[in-house]
């Protein structure tokens, strides 16, 4: 039987995989020019892939939150399922940082702030651990 763990580190290479595959296709999509400043849907793309990648950070704190306060008796399952679904939250938001950031070289947004943003979902794919379980109240 796989452990938790090793599904959650399969999870990563998938997203990294993923990631980089997404990058080469992007690469031969049509690119709007550059018109010098940033527009409003450029901004809106660079706030959603922010949004997204301090998502992934606070997300699982927030479950355990809504399910200390939701339900005085949780279930024996109940850390387990958190764990695995926090981490799979992080590891979604930071494959979306690079998702986003494919959008925004579409919109023709600065060659910097696009390569910004994939460098930063790409290494919050790479350092990501699983973390521990968390601990219910």
């Amino acid at each position: 039987m796989v452990s938790t763990t090793h599904k959650l580190r399969i999870y990563q290479i998938i997203c990294i995989v993923f990631v980089l595959l997404s990058s080469i296709f992007y690469i031969h999509l049509p690119k709007h020019p550059n018109r010098g400043a940033m527009t409003f849907g450029q901004w809106i793309v660079v706030l959603a892939a922010i949004y997204c990648g301090v998502m992934g950070f606070t997300m699982q704190r927030k479950l355990v939150r809504g399910i200390n306060r939701n339900s005085g008796q949780a279930s024996a399952t109940t850390p387990l399922r958190l764990r695995m679904s926090g981490n799979l939250i992080r590891l979604a938001s930071a494959t979306a940082v690079c998702m986003w950031e494919f959008l925004l070289q579409v919109f023709g947004g600065p060659a910097w702030l696009v390569d910004t943003l994939f460098g930063m979902g790409l290494v919050l794919l790479l350092i990501w651990k699983p973390g521990s379980c968390p601990a219910l109240k």
